[in-house]
């Protein structure tokens, strides 16, 4: 995509500016900022989801379509997994998806990436944490993509997830790959770079980052509203890395 000039507001050219100089900032948006009319907008809604944990946010830059939330929420979910980022259980019930926990999709403060981990130690020292037998790693950080399990039969979570849960799901995926990036980073987090998807017209990639490092790959597509809301979302430096990179800036 060929950048247009558009019109930022002062608060929001402020924040890029901070972002690329890398200088102390002011607080970022006490209130939530508009949907996103451009694609690099998406960097506000974000950094003001980061800071403030606003869930209210979340459905402003959602799509709504469900099978593009579903397959988003798997992504995310997955990603997430990897990355060693976890959910409470407060939040876990407040995004909605409790029952994402009961089946054992999602494990308050344990990420797949923390039960491989552990499941290594154990396996040195020769015994198991007491928790790890209640993790059923298969399904953990692992929503089902496919309506038939690996042995042919019908996966019976496969249809309620995508119809009761699609939305919460990917909700719960967003705030958790959004909160891999500290609070103290957001307010450094600037646009280096939008252009469009080459496998999709309708997408279009963000790249917010910090100090010129890449944080978050962003691709969004336009909803019926005409405002652009979240089609994917990779963390692409972990939360110890950023913290580093923040340390390192003072």
């Amino acid at each position: 995509m060929s950048v247009k000039p558009w019109i930022f507001s002062t608060m929001a050219a402020l924040i890029l500016c901070i972002g690329c100089g890398n200088k102390p900032s002011e607080p970022l948006l006490a209130s939530a900022p508009p949907p996103a009319r451009e694609p690099r907008e998406i960097l506000e809604n974000l950094q003001y989801l980061g800071t403030r944990k606003d869930l209210k946010q979340i459905p402003v830059i959602s799509l709504t379509d469900t099978n593009i939330t579903y397959a988003l929420a798997c992504r995310l979910h997955r990603h997430a997994g990897g990355m060693g980022l976890v959910l409470t259980d407060q939040e876990i019930m407040d995004l909605g998806v409790t029952d994402l926990r009961t089946k054992g999709y999602l494990v308050p403060g344990v990420s797949r990436m923390d039960y491989l981990e552990a499941k290594r130690k154990a396996a040195s020292r020769g015994k198991a944490l007491p928790w790890m037998a209640k993790v059923d790693v298969e399904k953990l950080d692992t929503l089902p993509t496919k309506d038939t399990l690996p042995d042919g039969k019908p996966d019976p979570d496969y249809q309620e997830m995508r119809d009761r849960y699609a939305t919460p799901a990917m909700a719960a995926g967003i705030f958790r790959v959004v909160s891999g990036v500290p609070e103290a980073v957001w307010p450094r987090v600037a646009v280096l770079e939008t252009r469009p998807d080459p496998r999709s017209p309708d997408v279009q990639g963000v790249v917010l980052g910090f100090k010129g490092t890449p944080v978050l790959r962003v691709a969004v597509m336009k909803n019926k509203a005409d405002n652009y809301g979240l089609y994917d979302l990779v963390l692409e430096q972990s939360t110890k890395r950023l913290m580093t990179l923040m340390d390192g800036s003072k």
